[in-house]
């Protein structure tokens, strides 16, 4: 994808690090991260015409967002209560 040599591992020993390769990996990629909600809403509003089903239309989102090459946000992990 980013034709590199099989020769070059990224590595990321800092958390800031690993931000900064997933901004060059988006630019390099041509991902549209800042058009996500935009997008999903768009196609939303298509579909809930005829579609009822919440799921349905989170679907229909998520497949617009791809078919577009919008990035998505990593889930966010809880931590266990304890």
């Amino acid at each position: 994808m980013l034709e590199l040599a099989d020769a070059i591992v990224a590595e990321t020993d800092a958390g800031r690090t690993a931000k900064r390769h997933r901004q060059f990996l988006r630019e390099r990629l041509g991902v549209k991260y800042e058009v996500v909600r935009a997008v999903a809403k768009q196609a939303i509003r298509s579909a809930v015409q005829t579609k009822g089903n919440p799921a349905d239309l989170i679907n229909v989102a998520l497949e617009e967002l791809v078919r577009q090459r919008c990035g998505l946000p990593a889930p966010r992990r809880r931590r266990p209560r304890i």
